[in-house]
């Protein structure tokens, strides 16, 4: 047993049972912050002090706690060059934002969950990660060379290998937890590897993928299956049958079955995938990534008629000054089905043109009118529809027509 205390000054200790004190770093006033991300910068014994390492994690077994070269991790997959991250990476460049200035200034604090990571086989030193791509973003941003890390082997059961990756997102607060769309991601991923037909089944895993590792729920059985209510019509020999409701279109079940169903020819999509098929295709994604990566020119970004294209639009304008090339901007639909894509992508591009204007009215108090000899902002020679430029939708209807996929390009 152990306990922290404060004194006047904020400083925090550790008081063991025997009465022991550790002293731990001050969160303000860091004299040692030189050395963050540096090997010495680590202390493993009070790590496990103060977040002991958990033995068995859905299934997957605690080896042990190193310090490990940040470049010996894996988070992108070696052969596809695909990010491991379950999640979808465009909505958590907050916390990236929030964790970077938090390790800027007090370094790692030590009584946070290290990352979890697992050996790639018959590479003792080499490592996937799969749990932290946030902090190891952060990380990298800041130029660190080391970071703490647990080990842990990979689990037996193909299912506790899948829910690994979810779950451990489930448990990790404040950051953001998974959101449908990636718990849609996990059970389709099980459906494949595993053979689930049935709605039992399917419900069965997304009971699991929905929880966290001490079991407490983080949808509601409604929330995970449910049904509009039942109506009775008369068949043909004018008895009165009950006709059961169809799934809601808000339940997970739904949103799995459209992806592994009779809509199964409509192709979901969360920001990792966006970027892949933009990848494929040598168009702009990720900002400068295929230029970066030398694939090709083009700058772009994937975005989806939820996401705030805040960052879009100060990124791009830094990207646009340093390549003095059009920011190219591609929608997307999260869940799509065949009735409702095209209206889907003409709210997304209706979100695209509300963005252009409010990128207009940043950059309106910048404006010198009586130099210009202008009156109003529309009068303004704006040329902001030349730093970031529509597109297309990316293609996600993959209907066979004429024994041809319908969409296997860019959709203008």
């Amino acid at each position: 047993m152990s306990y922290v205390v404060k004194d006047g000054n904020h400083r925090q200790s550790i008081v063991k049972d025997n009465g022991e004190v550790i002293q731990l770093r001050s969160h303000t006033n860091r004299k040692d912050v030189v050395f963050a991300g540096l090997k010495k910068e680590f202390n493993i014994p009070l790590t496990k002090s103060l977040c002991p390492p958990i033995d068995f994690y859905i299934g997957c077994k605690f080896i042990k706690r190193i310090v490990v070269k940040i470049e010996d991790i894996f988070y992108e997959d070696p052969e596809t060059k695909e990010s491991l991250q379950s999640r979808e990476q465009i909505n958590v460049v907050d916390n990236v934002t929030e964790l970077t200035t938090s390790l800027r200034y007090r370094g790692w604090l030590h009584d946070e969950q290290p990352l979890f990571v697992q050996q790639v086989k018959g590479k003792s030193k080499l490592f996937f990660l799969r749990s932290g791509f946030n902090r190891i973003t952060a990380a990298i941003e800041l130029q660190w060379k080391y970071i703490i890390v647990d080990v842990y082997e990979d689990a037996e059961e193909p299912e506790d290998q899948i829910l690994f990756k979810y779950v451990v997102n489930n448990d990790n607060t404040p950051s953001r937890q998974n959101r449908d769309v990636d718990f849609v991601k996990g059970t389709v991923e099980a459906i494949d590897t595993q053979g689930l037909t049935t709605d039992e089944e399917i419900v069965a895993f997304l009971k699991k993928i929905t929880c966290t590792s001490d079991g407490i729920a983080l949808r509601t059985p409604s929330e995970i299956e449910d049904y509009e209510a039942s109506s009775f019509e008369e068949d043909e020999n004018g008895e009165i049958v009950v006709v059961p409701g169809s799934l809601k279109r808000s339940c997970l079940l739904y949103k799995v079955r459209r992806k592994r169903g009779k809509e199964a020819h409509i192709r979901p999509l969360d920001g990792n995938g966006a970027n892949a098929i933009l990848k494929r295709l040598k168009r702009g994604y990720h900002g400068a990534s295929l230029i970066t990566t030398q694939e090709g020119s083009e700058l772009g970004y994937a975005f989806e008629e939820k996401n705030s294209l805040h960052r879009i639009f100060w990124d791009g304008i830094k990207l646009y000054s340093k390549y003095t090339k059009p920011i190219m901007c591609f929608g997307y639909i999260e869940n799509p089905s065949s009735v409702t894509l095209e209206a889907d992508r003409t709210s997304c591009k209706e979100h695209f043109n509300e963005f252009i204007e409010e990128a207009k009215k940043k950059i309106y108090p910048t404006i010198d009118f009586d130099k210009l000899g202008v009156n109003t902002m529309n009068d303004v020679p704006w040329n902001i529809e030349e730093i970031f430029k529509w597109g297309g939708f990316i293609p996600q209807d993959e209907t066979m027509v004429n024994s041809k996929i319908k969409e296997e390009d860019i959709v203008v």
